[in-house]
């Protein structure tokens, strides 16, 4: 019996250290099929230095993704399976994505600079990249991109200061005014469906809500109008609160249901006007948005104390709110001036 024991334990041994082995071998492969390692791989005294550091960093998120995350993830999924829990493994893999995903710009900047190099063009100055990255390829939308949102800085404050606000002055009961609680929606204070958004739990929950409704909530004012931004944000911010009325009982805060319907709205409105928009504003603004969303839905099922309701309900009010938008008559404008307006 002690014999069989030992059998089997050298048996998974072996069968992990295969596995890994493989995961060794994929991580190889795929470098030298990338060209970032052997003979297609050009010399480090040929690249310039932004071409150095995007083929560097994407040998590192490759070595981390599959020396590290993916072979950790496997594990802990065939792990779960074992035990008779194999929804529960395969929920686990979701947030390889988030590791995963990185690699495509990155990719993308080194196939670039490899052109480049092939081309014989000489490396742009610091001027030329920061422009570069900041164009969508058209003068008259960057001018409109570039200018103010001012509803989206307003949202921003009131709800940073609101957040705050409740954080320094408890005595205020102002998480208990404005929280989505069920029994208080139910009983006729529909107003919190709304103004869950304005109060946080933390500093961190704050300051990721902020950062990706100011990234997404900005180009849909500029391109949709500050009332179309305005709507979809509360508008959004109800439907996603209804929807964990309905499917989650505790008490929650936060802005997420405003910010993925406004992310949803942004990639709908791309969506159903890719064809008068031009390639460099759906690459640099609507592909971004659909990444961020994309993350943000694997963080959502990754983690089991977020609000899932919540964000599945303002994504799906933004994604049918931001099929209805129009461009502004600036934006229409611009786009029959043509691209050099």
């Amino acid at each position: 019996m002690v014999a069989v024991v030992r059998l089997l334990e050298w048996s998974v041994l072996l069968a992990l250290l295969a596995g890994y082995a493989a995961f060794v071998a994929a991580w190889i492969a795929l470098k030298r099929r990338l060209g970032l390692t052997g003979p297609r791989a050009p010399p480090r005294q040929a690249l310039d230095r932004p071409a150095w550091l995007a083929r560097r960093s994407l040998r590192a998120l490759l070595a981390f993704d599959f020396l590290l995350i993916l072979p950790v993830m496997l594990l802990t999924c065939v792990a779960a399976g074992a035990a008779g829990d194999l929804a529960t493994g395969l929920l686990v893999l979701l947030p390889a994505t988030v590791f995963l995903l990185p690699a495509w710009p990155l990719l993308r900047h080194v196939r670039a600079h490899d052109a480049r190099l092939a081309a014989g063009l000489p490396a742009p100055s610091a001027a030329e990249a920061l422009a570069a990255a900041r164009t969508v390829g058209h003068a008259g939308l960057d001018a409109l991109l570039a200018g103010r949102p001012p509803v989206t800085t307003a949202l921003l404050l009131v709800i940073t200061a609101t957040s705050v606000a409740a954080w320094l002055l408890p005595h205020a009961d102002l998480y208990d005014r404005l929280a989505k609680v069920n029994g208080a929606i139910l009983a006729g204070e529909v107003w919190r469906l709304v103004t869950v958004a304005l109060v946080h739990a933390n500093l961190l929950h704050l300051l990721g809500n902020g950062s990706v409704l100011q990234q997404v909530a900005r180009p849909l004012e500029r391109l949709a109008g500050r009332w179309a931004l305005l709507a979809v944000f509360v508008l959004g911010t109800a439907a996603g609160t209804a929807a964990s009325v309905a499917f989650i009982p505790g008490p929650s805060v936060g802005a997420s249901g405003g910010v993925f319907a406004v992310t949803g709205a942004l990639v709908a409105f791309g969506w159903r006007h890719r064809a008068i928009l031009p390639e460099g504003l759906r690459r640099k603004v609507i592909r971004s948005a659909a990444i961020t969303l994309a993350l943000n839905l694997v963080i959502t099922f990754s983690l089991p104390f977020i609000d899932w309701a919540a964000h599945l309900g303002g994504l799906l009010a933004g994604l049918a709110l931001g099929a209805l938008l129009r461009p502004t008559a600036a934006v229409r404008a611009a786009l029959t001036a043509g691209p050099t307006a």
